[in-house]
């Protein structure tokens, strides 16, 4: 049987089993190194830097802990506690303080009771689990007197709301002012206890205002805005790299005491896009590497050539991932709580998948059309951008071409249940707007993303409170952040047209699978017979497959 151990001598750890057992754990082992000596019939790994060399690593170790001897899990023992706090779905004790008539889940004490353990920390429970009452019990543990809170421009009521509900206020009787920067003219409010604003803002002057004062606390709301540390509203937030710039952007992270970041996609497609957020919240986690440090040791690229059809040599990024359970292990042991919903929320009903295919002679024309072009599911970031321009033409048809057969589906299933209503996803607005025209009847609300704020509220209540409205009407991105309350009333979610990105689908999902819904959620993606479409909810499935490896998939 495989054990690990751990060589005092060189401090690094070795795994020592069979052949077919490293085989079996190729996962595990991704990044050690194989000695050239071990006994006949073993297989020997040890943890090792780039040139071979034994490197202390217990954040590579920490998951083998059941095939650990008793020397090494004397050394593993501390970060082992971490790592399985990171997971933990209950918290001993009475929890922070709440206003009354509110209560936190066993699995969110948990996660405050991990993030105040450290300087700063990332809920990434995915959407739905109450990331952001979390953090308000952050605030009222602390007893934090400045609080800001960067959220998208869309979430600012919801985030005002929610404090109002659960945050304790400092006096008793007392409301505490929260003051919503709406315009860079009315600048940062000296005296009141919470300061809101969105990305959008924080790319101008404001940006800078907001930098310069003192925060008990920062919240940084879907945090995964910040993964890019060349866009201007992250470097705004997270402050600059280069002393050089430094005086440009002095971010608003260097006088913040306390940040709490929510997203639940710390990960949105690869690990080098958690590098930046990681390295603010907690840059000795990562060995304190560098961005090109970073993506070479877990998501190295090399640059292919390839001749295309017209014999034009050319180049191609070929990404791959590797070394993902240390990199889960360096999160989790340092900053990083993260709950699965299934075993978060056992209170939550299931979501239950259906793809359904549809279509007419005119989306088997599209269909046939996609196939002249020849795409590989599995290879869509390669696409030529001269054949860019053709797919998004094809799927915009596509979705047009599919409007008939959409709102059939959508009158099935709305007049098979009365009390059914639907919330129903798209892409394109011309979609949009014929959906909309063609299921009048059933009394639509709409948000696209040039919904107001407040309009956007009205229309979460309309279809929340007034049972003539049974249809809700939401664009992909626009619809899959800042809206809470489908959940009281829908539990029927279905794509006329499905993102290519499996984290925009899984945001909109939850708006109806989150805290509140009471009965299983049915999510129903409707794809075109033989089209491009129906293969990218397999690619979309792989995709998810990696994040759950490198944030979810535990070691026992």
């Amino acid at each position: 049987m495989a054990s690990l151990t751990h060589h005092q001598g060189h401090s690094a750890f070795v795994w020592t089993g069979t052949p077919q057992e490293a085989r079996d754990a190729a996962g595990d082992l991704s990044g050690w190194t194989q000695t050239t000596v071990s006994p006949p019939g073993t297989a020997r790994y040890y943890t090792a830097d780039y040139n071979a060399k034994p490197m202390w690593n217990p954040w590579a170790a920490v998951g083998l802990w059941d095939i650990a001897d008793e020397a090494a899990r004397r050394v593993l023992a501390p970060f082992k506690r971490q790592y399985d706090w990171s997971f933990a779905l209950d918290q001993p004790g009475l929890g922070p303080p709440l206003p009354p008539g509110r209560a936190l889940f066993p699995f969110q004490r948990a996660g405050v009771a991990y993030s105040l353990a450290r300087p700063h920390a990332l809920i990434g429970d995915p959407m739905g689990l109450g990331k952001t009452v979390q953090a308000l019990a952050i605030v009222n543990a602390t007893e934090a007197k400045r609080v800001l809170v960067i959220c998208p421009a869309a979430v600012l009521l919801q985030w005002r709301d929610m404090i109002r509900d659960w945050v304790i206020p400092l006096r008793p009787g007392v409301t505490d002012p929260v003051f919503v920067i709406s315009s860079a003219r009315h600048g940062v409010h000296p005296r009141a206890r919470f300061v809101l604003v969105s990305y959008d803002r924080m790319r101008t002057g404001i940006g800078r205002a907001v930098a310069a004062e003192q925060w008990d606390v920062t919240i940084l709301d879907e945090a995964h805005y910040l993964r890019n540390h060349s866009a201007q509203r992250t470097r705004a937030v997270l402050g600059a790299w280069d002393a050089r710039q430094a005086d440009r952007w002095p971010g608003v992270a260097q006088n913040s005491r306390r940040i709490v970041a929510l997203t639940g996609t710390p990960l949105v497609g690869r690990p080098r896009e958690c590098y930046t957020l990681g390295r603010t919240l907690d840059h000795e986690a990562l060995g304190f590497m560098s961005e090109n440090a970073f993506s070479e040791r877990f998501n190295p690229a090399t640059t292919e050539w390839f001749t295309d059809s017209s014999g034009v040599l050319k180049p191609r990024l070929i990404e791959r991932t590797g070394r993902l359970p240390e990199l889960q292990g360096r999160l989790r042991c340092n900053f990083l709580v993260r709950r699965e919903k299934d075993k978060a929320a056992p209170q939550l009903p299931a979501k239950m998948y259906s793809v359904i295919e549809l279509g007419n002679a005119e989306t088997d024309r599209i269909a046939r059309a996609e196939r002249l072009l020849d795409i590989d599911p599995d290879r869509l970031d390669d696409i030529p951008v001269e054949e860019r321009g053709h797919i998004a033409a094809l799927r915009r048809e596509m979705g047009i071409a599919m409007a008939p057969a959409v709102v059939d589906y959508v009158r099935m299933v709305a007049e098979g249940a009365e009390d059914e209503p639907v919330v129903l996803f798209a892409y394109h607005r011309e979609v949009i707007a014929e959906l909309t025209k063609r299921l009048s009847a059933l009394r639509p609300v709409v948000i696209t993303g040039s919904t107001g704020l407040l309009a956007r509220r009205q229309a979460t209540q309309t279809f929340a409170t007034d049972p003539r409205c049974r249809l809700f009407v939401g664009q992909l991105q626009a619809a899959g952040t800042g809206i809470d309350g489908l959940q009281t009333r829908g539990r029927r979610a279905i794509f006329a047209e499905a993102s290519w990105l499996p984290g925009e689908n899984e945001q909109c999902v939850d708006r109806l699978h989150r805290v509140g819904q009471m009965r299983d959620v049915q999510i129903d993606f409707l794809v075109a017979r033989d089209s491009l479409n129906g293969r990218i909810i397999s690619r979309a499935v792989e995709k998810l497959r990696v994040i759950h490896v490198a944030l979810d998939s535990r070691a026992a």
